[in-house]
């Protein structure tokens, strides 16, 4: 059993269809291997219309 958050940025450029985002899943795991997991992230290039 596990907590997890979830946290992110995401910027969107002037003039450019594009956009990037950064996204953080940190997890507290609480019943077996506990202990606090920061590692889980992730980046995004989004092509917009």
């Amino acid at each position: 059993m596990a907590i997890d958050g979830m946290a992110g940025i995401e910027y969107k450029f002037h003039n450019v269809p594009v956009v990037l985002a950064f996204d953080w899943n940190p997890k507290v795991q609480i019943i077996t291997n506990a202990g606090f997991k920061p590692d889980n992230f992730g980046l995004t290039v989004r092509f917009t219309l």
